[in-house]
């Protein structure tokens, strides 16, 4: 059970659940992690009523192995779970915080296996700072911290216990804000498993800032690289454009069905042949008329947004334009500009060269421009 029904109170106007960490909106990474888990069964996403489509969307794209449901959650933790208890009947749960991103499928699997031996398990950590009592910020009391130790999650139960010590809380009025006081409010154990450093909850906004740094010395990123080509004809009477900018003072435009951008089209090749994602013709068929006269621009957001479906981050482009005219250089840095909110990577991160064909051929002409184009994704 991966809860995501909070409202992010603490950490301002947006919803921490979808911020972007490396790519990814950050429930994502939760929901893989157990995806990948040997000891998980099936995934239970609890949610607020204002997010199930939007929670929907993103689980449809994704290549998910273990099936997965989507409920509604409640005005509390417990509540959530008591809802995502009663749509499933597996003997052990296991409750997880989709605010914890850099949970592993080896500390799922850790600690599934211990509550299996017993009853009740949870991640923790020994608390190495030094803690204190106080009022109106004065200190007023020493805690040893000898025996402290912290819970992460996931917590894993046996489903009925949690059951039995959620109608104990109630009986005794008591709020629980942790699945393991299901356990001892029952008078089971719960076994410990040593978490690590990095799960942390996500709470604050510099908590996101350090997930990311976290996140990029444990992961291990896959690269891929993808080629781009294309070509169009010259045509004096239609506009010219590339790299999505519109050179005004050209001549000749290129034919196409769409604005034939022969740079974009070459960019969104390489793109979507780094990630094997088919290609331009696939993806926007010159036979639906829906494309005619579109410009490429479009097409390139629609490519950005696919690759970030499927988890992929756009690293760099690097791309050359061979035409007698116009002068692309002139326009280079308005086109790399434009092109870097398209595809939100920074500016540094996108090189446009163009040269001519020296005369020959069809090119060398004036009959056609032709661009290449080199991009790296990763994962």
């Amino acid at each position: 059970m991966i809860l995501a029904a909070g409202r992010s109170e603490r950490i301002g106007t947006v919803d921490k659940l979808w911020v972007s960490l490396h790519g990814k909106p950050l429930l994502q990474w939760s929901i893989e992690a157990f995806d990948q888990a040997q000891e998980i069964s099936g995934i239970t996403l609890v949610t607020r009523h204002e997010s199930i489509d939007k929670l929907t969307s993103l689980v449809s794209g994704l290549n998910l192995r273990k099936p997965i449901g989507i409920i509604l959650g409640g005005m509390s933790r417990m509540e959530s779970v008591e809802n995502a208890c009663k749509s499933v009947d597996s003997t052990f749960i296991a409750v997880h915080d989709a605010a914890r991103p850099l949970i592993t499928p080896q500390l799922i699997d850790r600690v599934c296996r211990a509550a299996r031996g017993s009853v009740c398990a949870c991640l923790s950590l020994p608390v190495v700072e030094t803690i204190v009592r106080s009022s109106q910020q004065c200190e007023k009391e020493r805690v040893d911290r000898t025996d402290l130790f912290s819970l992460q999650t996931p917590q894993v139960i046996r489903r009925d216990v949690w059951q039995d010590g959620r109608a104990i809380a109630q009986s005794l009025g008591i709020e629980v804000t942790d699945d393991t006081h299901m356990a001892t409010l029952t008078g089971n154990p719960v076994i410990h498993v040593a978490g690590h450093r990095n799960n942390i909850k996500i709470t604050y906004a510099d908590d996101i800032e350090y997930a990311e740094q976290a996140m990029m010395q444990s992961i291990q990123r896959e690269y891929r690289t993808g080629f781009g080509y294309d070509i169009h004809r010259t045509d004096p009477d239609r506009l010219c454009f590339l790299g999505g900018i519109h050179f005004e003072g050209s001549k000749v435009g290129l034919l196409g069905h769409s604005d034939a951008d022969v740079l974009l089209h070459a960019i969104c090749d390489s793109l979507l042949g780094a990630a094997s994602l088919g290609d331009i013709g696939v993806r926007f068929p010159p036979s639906d008329d829906a494309h005619k006269g579109r410009p490429s621009s479009e097409f390139l957001t629609e490519v950005n947004h696919l690759l970030k479906s499927h988890g992929w981050t756009v690293g760099n482009i690097d791309a050359t334009v061979i035409a007698e005219a116009p002068k692309v250089m002139a326009k280079a840095t308005e086109i790399r500009t434009h092109i870097s909110s398209l595809l939100e990577i920074p500016l540094n991160n996108i090189s446009i060269k163009a040269t001519t064909n020296e005369g020959l051929g069809a090119i060398g002409q004036g009959d056609g421009i032709a661009a290449h184009a080199v991009a790296t994704v990763y994962r």
